[in-house]
């Protein structure tokens, strides 16, 4: 394999027994490539082409671009000449299999496709190369060897953890990435498992979850055929006997030999030979010539027993035997240098000062995590969850799997700036302390993580996956390029204590803030501000902390300034890490919540151009950013904008291997989608956030109350009522059970609920619940402008027109300085105004509402959206009443047919459909003018609006002596 092709590793068909798929029938004559299309430019499906990377039986592999999210992916494309459905079907499983994993270890799917008659599958694309050329390209320790099987063995264990098992895990199935990051792929062969189930059975599969049977969990595996590479296959899969997890275990093990040792460990020219080594029990013995210990060849050993019953219990407890061996007889060093002066239980591991004994160096220290990610804060964590957590294991095994990668790296970054300065002379010592201090400073950030997830409640636990994606970065240690140089940690051991105690403090208050623990993320601003600093990197980080402290608060108009003017203290000495960090706080804190649209726009762009201008790779500040702009251009009613932008922060943060925090950004694309009236695929993105949340936080969890709100939200869109309450049920019932019904989020739940009662016409319900929203007084200015309009509409539907204005304009004021003037929830307001001043007899007042209403959200949405059939009826009433009655029927017949485009608002069509029919009936059609006037009245009675259905009844009355000559009412 070429050096490009490993970039992306696919199977070898070579490996694979020649009666992998019988049956395959060659089609037409294909040549492999895709057509140009009508400008020149091959592509597949939407994705244009940069080069082939990699060929084989079943099909290629292509590196190409995708346009819309700016990033390259690899496009795998399904040979057209194989033609059986089960190849199809393998195809597909693996789509699949790929789309119910999301780890950071395992390759991540983007989407199956159809191109030119044969399937494509567009992947993450990885710069990196296979297991087997990694070894190969230089002399590798057998620890460096272990790292990456711990890697490739998480990967795994997400899959199993998730109900699925590879089945044909082998080194070109393995590939490490030019960023050091591990991942599985070729997913084409994998199946549903259950503890005690066969993969190989067509019947009788046992599967996780039996209710949600798909492609994936439908057999593959034929009558008499093996699939696999059988080289890595266990005997049972060999034999055709039931697979299950340890199938996998084995895989891995057997992978792990023949990297460690150069031999596989049951060697043999053919399906039957290798069976027969398995079968006898001996290992080939191979070469040690890495030192291997006889605790790590002994673990490998026991996931390669014959009897599945014999390995390990699971893919995890042998990655925990592996990681044992790996610390291995670990020896203290003395300490000299920034670790001596940083403190024992939090200096890195990997100490400067020649070995007391016999030794090597750059070796790990037993302090290294002490008291911030070991076995007394692991349990802590996990009693916490249990606490905090209606089903707290889904939550804490993300969690901790978080925790434990981040500390894997963190150790593995001490390692390789120690060996840069001892091991490979490319490093001077003083830049090993300035790296040192800086990976001291993200471990102490680590730690305030690790301390408030031993003390988790229910808001905390909604609130993981953020305060995990905002983890330290560790990029930002790993060169000299990277390194803040201007600001060495100070010799003196007392001043470099002083700083470390600061810069803990510090990432206590930032953590909490994140936590929402405000009091005591003020009392840790009031212990910084005494401690205080003169060193530069951390007084200006004091100075921004006063600033966030306005803004946890609401002082917008103070904090943001604050924080600004610490990021402009920081360039101005060069400190341009710490300057972009500060002005990302500020863009992500004011994007969409300033109620300065233009000030907002500059502060999103300012710090993109900081962020840029650090230049590290897979940046995750750029997640956040693209967020904030999304929420910038959504308060401005841009959301095909919007859209665009939550679409980037999903796939930068799946680049950037926060797979879970991607999956459950979704929820901001299901929002804007459903904004755009795209439905269809709004309900996709939410029921697949809805999924991950449940599978990753619990199904008690506050985020899926959340996305439960927005289901419920999103169903009453759809006129989809008896759906709307179950969602909305749901989301109140988690809520409570974790507050009480005296909670803010329970308030938010509340006016969901009382929007869904307004709209099914109960209006009682409606307005008791929204005066509870207002009596709570909690919440942004938005709620309580979103409860005074719906008490507007109340008061409008019970004839109390004063009062219907007055609530709308207690709306107005709070609206007006969040929103863009001719923002979308603004125009509706418009229109509500412009109703209640029609009913009160101001019809000139009315049409100037109505029209404000309707150029702003054809301006900002389109001409057919939903929006716009509320301004239209009303303008077409006031013209009906003002006596135009030709330009009345025009408004309000393309009100109708938006309401019968989106069913929804019954109420509010009966309204259309009775104004038309006056307006009909003042033109002389009065058998049109009837038949609207029927549908009115069914709409009417339906909804329990008897006296509004007697009206209809009388204006009939009056309307048939019309039809000979006598008067029409025409009153609106």
């Amino acid at each position: 394999m070429d050096s490009e092709t490993q970039q992306y590793a696919t199977t070898d068909p070579t490996e694979e027994p020649p009666d992998l798929e019988p049956g395959l029938e060659p089609g037409p004559a294909w040549t492999g490539e895709p057509k140009p299309d009508h400008d020149g430019v091959l592509r597949v499906g939407r994705y244009p082409i940069i080069r082939k990377i990699g060929e084989g039986g079943m099909g290629v592999v292509y590196a190409c671009y995708d346009e819309a999210l700016d990033r390259r992916v690899a496009i795998k494309l399904l040979n057209s000449r194989v033609r059986s459905s089960s190849a199809q079907t393998r195809f597909e499983r693996e789509a699949q299999g790929l789309a119910r994993l999301s780890h950071p270890n395992v390759v991540q799917i983007y989407e199956i496709g159809a191109h030119q008659d044969a399937l494509y599958l567009a992947m993450e694309y990885i710069d990196g190369q296979t297991l087997g050329a990694w070894l190969t390209e230089a002399e590798r320790s057998w620890q460096a060897i272990i790292e990456i099987l711990l890697g490739a063995g998480r990967g795994l264990a997400a899959a199993h953890a998730a109900g699925l098992i590879h089945r044909d895990f082998k080194p070109d199935n393995l590939m490490v990435g030019a960023d050091g990051r591990v991942r599985v792929l070729d997913f084409g062969l994998v199946r549903g498992v259950s503890e005690a189930g066969s993969l190989d059975q067509t019947d009788d599969d046992a599967l996780l979850d039996p209710e949600s049977r798909g492609l994936l969990d439908q057999p593959v595996t034929r009558a008499g055929t093996i699939l696999g590479t059988p080289a890595y296959m266990a005997p049972e899969q060999l034999q055709g006997r039931p697979s299950d997890a340890k199938t996998d275990q084995f895989a891995l093990c057997a992978v792990a030999y023949e990297a460690l040792f150069g031999i596989r460990p049951f060697p043999g020219n053919t399906t039957e030979a290798i069976t027969a080594a398995m079968l006898s029990g001996q290992i080939a013995p191979g070469e040690d010539h890495r030192g291997v210990p006889r605790r790590v060849r002994a673990a490998i050993v026991h996931g390669l027993a014959r009897d599945p019953d014999h390995r390990w219990a699971s893919v995890d407890a042998l990655l925990d035997q592996l990681r044992r061996a790996l610390a291995g007889p670990r020896r203290r060093r003395a300490a000299v240098g920034v670790a001596a002066v940083l403190g024992a239980a939090i200096a890195g591991p990997w100490l400067l000062a020649e070995p007391a004994v016999p030794g090597p160096r750059c070796s790990l220290d037993d302090t290294a995590l002490a008291g911030v990610w070991d076995e007394p804060r692991r349990a802590s964590v996990r009693a916490a969850w249990s606490r905090g957590a209606s089903d707290p294991a889904p939550t804490t095994a993300f969690v901790e799997a978080s925790l434990d990668a981040w500390a894997e790296d963190w150790v593995r970054s001490q390692q390789h700036a120690c060996q840069a300065t001892w091991v490979e002379g490319r490093q001077s010592e003083a830049m090993l302390d300035k790296r040192t201090s800086c990976l001291d400073r993200q471990l102490r950030a680590f730690g305030a993580v690790t301390e408030l997830f031993a003390d988790a409640d229910p808001e905390l636990i909604a609130r993981s996956p953020e305060l995990l994606a905002r983890l330290p970065d560790l990029h930002a240690c790993a060169s000299a390029d990277l390194v803040e140089l201007r600001y060495p940690p100070p010799e003196n051991p007392e001043r470099a204590a002083a700083i470390g105690r600061g810069f803990e403090t510090l990432a206590r208050a930032r953590a909490l803030a994140d936590a929402g623990r405000l009091i005591d993320a003020d009392a840790s601003v009031d212990a910084l501000a005494e401690l205080g600093s003169d060193y530069p990197p951390l007084a200006i980080e004091i100075q921004a902390l006063a600033g966030e402290r306005l803004l946890w608060n609401g002082d917008r108009d103070r904090g943001l300034p604050a924080v600004l003017d610490a990021a402009r203290a920081a360039e101005a000495l060069h400190l341009d890490d710490q300057a972009a960090s500060l002005r990302a706080r500020v863009a992500i804190d004011a994007a969409g919540t300033w109620g300065r649209p233009e000030l907002e726009q500059w502060l999103v762009a300012d710090a993109r151009a900081a962020v840029d201008r650090v230049g590290r790779a897979n940046d995750p500040r750029r997640v956040d950013l693209h967020v904030a702009h999304g929420w910038l251009l959504d308060a401005h009613g841009e959301y095909e904008a919007a859209l665009g932008e939550f679409q980037a922060a999903v796939a930068t943060a799946t680049t950037n291997g926060q797979t879970v925090r991607a999956e459950l950004l979704r929820v901001n694309v299901a929002r804007m989608l459903a904004n755009l009236g795209r439905h269809d695929q709004a309900a996709l993105e939410f029921e697949a956030t809805r999924a991950a949340a449940a599978q990753h936080l619990g199904p008690g969890s506050l985020r899926l109350a959340e996305i439960e709100l927005d289901l419920g939200l999103f169903a009453g869109q759809r006129g989809d009522f008896e759906d709307a309450h179950v969602h909305l049920d749901r989301a109140r019932a988690i809520a409570v059970a974790a507050f009480g019904t005296d909670a803010t989020r329970v308030t938010r739940i509340d006016l969901a609920r009382g929007k869904l009662a307004l709209t099914t016409g109960d209006l009682d319900r409606a307005r008791g619940l929204y005066e509870d929203v207002l009596a709570a007084g909690v919440g942004p200015p938005e709620w309580r402008a979103d409860a005074h309009e719906a008490i507007g509409v109340l008061e409008f539907y019970a004839g109390n027109y004063p009062a219907s204005l007055a609530a709308y304009g207690e709306a107005l004021a709070l609206r007006s300085p969040i929103l863009a003037a001719d923002h979308p929830t603004l125009a509706i307001l418009h229109s509500n105004i412009g109703e209640s001043k029609a009913a009160l007899g101001d019809h000139a007042g009315a049409l100037a509402a109505y029209t404000q209403a309707i150029e702003a959200i054809e301006r900002r949405l389109s001409a057919d959206h939903f929006d716009l059939a509320f301004p239209l009826k009303g303008r077409g009433q006031s013209r009906l009443a003002l006596g135009d009655a030709a330009s009345a029927q025009a408004d309000l017949e393309r009100a109708l047919s938006l309401h019968h485009a989106t069913p929804g608002e019954p109420l509010e069509q009966a309204d259309v459909e009775f104004s038309a029919a006056r307006a009909l009936a003042q033109q002389g059609d009065h058998a049109a003018a009837r038949a609207l006037a029927q549908q009115a009245h069914a709409h009417y009675g339906a909804f329990g609006q008897a006296d509004r259905a007697a009206a209809i009844n009388h204006w009939l009355i009056e309307l048939h002596p019309a039809a000979t000559g006598s008067h029409v009412q025409s009153s609106p």
